[in-house]
Protein backbone atom coordinates (compact mmCIF):
# COMPACT_ATOMS: atom_id res chain seq x y z
CA UNK A 1 0.00 0.00 0.00
CA UNK A 2 1.70 3.26 -0.56
CA UNK A 3 0.28 6.43 0.56
CA UNK A 4 0.64 9.38 -2.33
CA UNK A 5 0.98 12.84 -1.50
CA UNK A 6 -0.79 14.93 -3.73
CA UNK A 7 -0.12 18.69 -4.35
CA UNK A 8 -0.85 21.86 -5.93
CA UNK A 9 -4.95 20.70 -6.34
CA UNK A 10 -7.51 23.54 -7.40
CA UNK A 11 -9.54 24.35 -4.37
CA UNK A 12 -12.64 22.98 -6.76
CA UNK A 13 -10.96 18.90 -6.52
CA UNK A 14 -13.10 16.35 -5.18
CA UNK A 15 -12.51 12.93 -4.10
CA UNK A 16 -14.16 11.73 -6.91
CA UNK A 17 -12.17 13.62 -9.08
CA UNK A 18 -8.85 12.24 -7.71
CA UNK A 19 -10.08 8.69 -7.40
CA UNK A 20 -10.89 8.73 -10.70
CA UNK A 21 -7.24 10.11 -12.07
CA UNK A 22 -5.47 7.38 -9.83
CA UNK A 23 -7.99 4.22 -10.81
CA UNK A 24 -6.37 3.94 -13.96
CA UNK A 25 -3.07 2.95 -12.14
CA UNK A 26 -4.04 0.79 -9.47
CA UNK A 27 -6.63 0.01 -6.60
CA UNK A 28 -7.61 3.05 -4.90
CA UNK A 29 -8.00 2.23 -1.37
CA UNK A 30 -8.54 5.81 -0.30
CA UNK A 31 -8.95 9.19 -1.11
CA UNK A 32 -8.54 12.36 1.40
CA UNK A 33 -8.46 15.99 0.49
CA UNK A 34 -7.09 17.56 3.71
CA UNK A 35 -9.53 20.75 4.78
CA UNK A 36 -9.05 23.66 6.92
CA UNK A 37 -10.80 22.73 10.27
CA UNK A 38 -12.05 26.16 10.79
CA UNK A 39 -13.95 27.20 7.00
CA UNK A 40 -13.75 23.33 5.86
CA UNK A 41 -12.33 24.18 2.47
CA UNK A 42 -9.79 22.44 0.35
CA UNK A 43 -5.82 22.93 1.85
CA UNK A 44 -4.84 22.51 -1.47
CA UNK A 45 -3.39 18.95 -0.97
CA UNK A 46 -4.13 15.22 -0.59
CA UNK A 47 -3.26 11.82 0.09
CA UNK A 48 -4.05 8.85 -2.00
CA UNK A 49 -4.12 5.23 -0.75
CA UNK A 50 -3.49 2.55 -3.54
CA UNK A 51 -1.84 -0.47 -4.89
CA UNK A 52 -0.50 0.19 -8.16
CA UNK A 53 -0.62 -2.82 -9.96
CA UNK A 54 0.65 -1.47 -13.03
CA UNK A 55 3.44 0.55 -14.62
CA UNK A 56 2.45 4.62 -15.13
CA UNK A 57 2.73 4.69 -19.40
CA UNK A 58 2.80 7.76 -21.47
CA UNK A 59 2.65 8.26 -24.60
CA UNK A 60 5.17 10.82 -26.38
CA UNK A 61 1.81 12.09 -28.82
CA UNK A 62 4.27 15.28 -29.59
CA UNK A 63 4.64 15.05 -33.33
CA UNK A 64 8.47 14.42 -34.72
CA UNK A 65 10.00 16.80 -37.13
CA UNK A 66 10.17 15.17 -40.54
CA UNK A 67 11.78 16.05 -43.56
CA UNK A 68 9.07 14.97 -45.70
CA UNK A 69 6.07 12.79 -44.57
CA UNK A 70 6.88 8.70 -44.09
CA UNK A 71 5.10 5.42 -43.39
CA UNK A 72 5.66 4.25 -39.94
CA UNK A 73 4.82 0.86 -38.40
CA UNK A 74 7.31 1.79 -35.34
CA UNK A 75 5.28 1.74 -32.26
CA UNK A 76 4.70 4.96 -30.31
CA UNK A 77 7.56 5.89 -27.72
CA UNK A 78 6.91 5.31 -24.18
CA UNK A 79 8.62 6.30 -20.93
CA UNK A 80 7.63 4.23 -18.32
CA UNK A 81 7.28 5.69 -15.05
CA UNK A 82 8.91 4.18 -11.69
CA UNK A 83 5.66 5.36 -9.56
CA UNK A 84 6.79 2.98 -6.49
CA UNK A 85 10.20 4.94 -7.12
CA UNK A 86 9.15 8.35 -7.20
CA UNK A 87 6.97 7.94 -4.28
CA UNK A 88 9.90 6.93 -1.97
CA UNK A 89 11.84 9.56 -3.26
CA UNK A 90 9.27 11.84 -2.05
CA UNK A 91 8.74 10.08 0.93
CA UNK A 92 12.60 10.10 1.58
CA UNK A 93 12.58 13.82 1.00
CA UNK A 94 9.90 14.69 3.58
CA UNK A 95 11.65 12.37 6.14
CA UNK A 96 14.97 14.41 5.23
CA UNK A 97 13.50 18.37 4.93
CA UNK A 98 10.73 18.36 7.08
CA UNK A 99 8.36 19.92 5.50
CA UNK A 100 5.81 20.19 1.92
CA UNK A 101 6.65 23.54 1.37
CA UNK A 102 11.08 22.90 1.93
CA UNK A 103 10.51 19.08 -0.19
CA UNK A 104 8.46 21.60 -3.45
CA UNK A 105 11.03 24.13 -3.38
CA UNK A 106 14.30 20.98 -3.20
CA UNK A 107 12.06 19.42 -5.79
CA UNK A 108 12.28 22.42 -7.92
CA UNK A 109 15.94 23.84 -7.65
CA UNK A 110 18.57 23.62 -10.28
CA UNK A 111 21.37 21.74 -8.28
CA UNK A 112 25.05 21.43 -9.28
CA UNK A 113 25.78 17.86 -8.02
CA UNK A 114 22.47 16.98 -10.88
CA UNK A 115 24.21 19.08 -13.99
CA UNK A 116 21.87 22.09 -13.05
CA UNK A 117 18.75 19.70 -13.42
CA UNK A 118 15.85 19.58 -10.79
CA UNK A 119 15.54 16.98 -8.60
CA UNK A 120 11.78 16.58 -9.82
CA UNK A 121 12.90 16.13 -13.72
CA UNK A 122 15.64 13.10 -12.60
CA UNK A 123 12.32 10.85 -11.28
CA UNK A 124 11.76 9.17 -15.12
CA UNK A 125 14.43 7.10 -14.85
CA UNK A 126 15.55 4.51 -12.47
CA UNK A 127 19.16 6.10 -12.28
CA UNK A 128 17.77 9.57 -11.87
CA UNK A 129 15.79 8.41 -8.96
CA UNK A 130 18.61 6.54 -7.70
CA UNK A 131 20.88 9.89 -8.20
CA UNK A 132 17.91 11.87 -5.99
CA UNK A 133 18.30 9.37 -3.17
CA UNK A 134 22.16 9.57 -3.00
CA UNK A 135 21.94 13.34 -2.87
CA UNK A 136 18.99 13.04 0.18
CA UNK A 137 20.83 10.68 2.18
CA UNK A 138 24.25 13.20 1.74
CA UNK A 139 21.73 16.31 2.81
CA UNK A 140 20.52 13.68 5.79
CA UNK A 141 24.37 13.03 6.84
CA UNK A 142 25.47 16.93 6.46
CA UNK A 143 28.02 16.21 3.63
CA UNK A 144 26.16 18.35 1.07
Amino acid sequence: MKNIFVGNLNAETTEQELLAAFSKYGVVERVNIVTNRDTGRSSGFAFVEMNPTVELAMTDSQPQPSVRPQASTAAPQTNVVDLNGIVSVTARAIEVLGDRESVLRWLRTPLPSLSDRTPLSMLDTTDGIEDVERILGRIEQGVW
